[in-house]
């Protein structure tokens, strides 16, 4: 298990799903897959989350991650922010595991809490370089 560096783009909407989709379209892009994943974000049991900007709650997070399409993982993300809050690297490790259950018992067990629960539905956009050449 290597950590791999990637890019990873997330923007705040302002509106809802219906209009961002209907915009996308018309700007070229379709779906070309989905999938849902459910992130269980876990923290040092040191940690006060409720007392932590944004930028140090995305660097001190450890994922247990359950895909649709795939066996659970333990994810640790890696990313190195400014003090204005812009990510300017980063990177994962994934672990596959056998059980959700077992992943969050063991993370308990080396001193991590739960610290919520997000259910998403990805939707996969092709390249923007492949909307542009077409």
């Amino acid at each position: 298990m290597a950590l791999k560096f990637e890019n990873e783009i997330t923007v705040i909407v302002e509106c809802e799903y219906d209009e961002l989709s209907t915009i996308l379209k018309g700007n070229g892009f379709e779906i070309t897959n989905e999938l849902q994943l459910i992130d269980t974000y876990l923290f040092n049991e040191e940690y006060d989350i409720y007392n932590m900007s944004n930028a140090d709650i995305l660097r001190n997070y450890v994922l247990v991650r359950v895909p649709s399409n795939n066996v659970p993982q333990i994810t640790y993300k890696y990313k190195e922010i400014t003090a204005d809050g812009s990510i300017l690297r980063q990177g994962k490790a994934n672990c596959d595991v056998k059980d959700e259950k077992e992943a969050l018992n063991l993370m308990e067990c080396l001193g991590y809490n739960k610290g919520f629960v997000i259910d998403n539905i990805i939707k996969f956009y092709p390249n923007i370089k492949e909307v542009i050449e077409k």
